[in-house]
């Protein structure tokens, strides 16, 4: 992907990070011209994170738990991307 984009999704987990996010991998740069995101998984993003709430574009999965079925419906009814939602039991 474009420098900029790179920038823009570590900008992204950075912020789920600081937010209380646990990354469990991920999140470096490969190759000598730094355009190549590693493919990343973070755990426990805040529901309203940039990561959780607009289309990433990089290689990034968030994994959540929900409480129960009616929790999750609510927040994917709210998800403007609920496309990129999946669900595993």
């Amino acid at each position: 992907i474009r420098p900029d984009e790179v920038s823009r999704v570590k900008k992204d987990i950075e912020e789920a990070l600081g937010r209380g996010a646990k990354l469990l991998c991920g999140n470096e740069v490969a190759g000598n011209k730094g355009q190549f995101l590693l493919p990343t998984v973070l755990a426990d993003v805040p529901r309203d994170a940039n990561l959780m709430t607009r289309e990433v574009f990089g290689p990034v999965v968030c994994l959540n738990s929900y409480e129960d079925e009616d929790e999750l419906v609510r927040y994917l009814n709210t998800n403007p991307y609920p496309f990129e939602a999946c669900l595993y039991t």
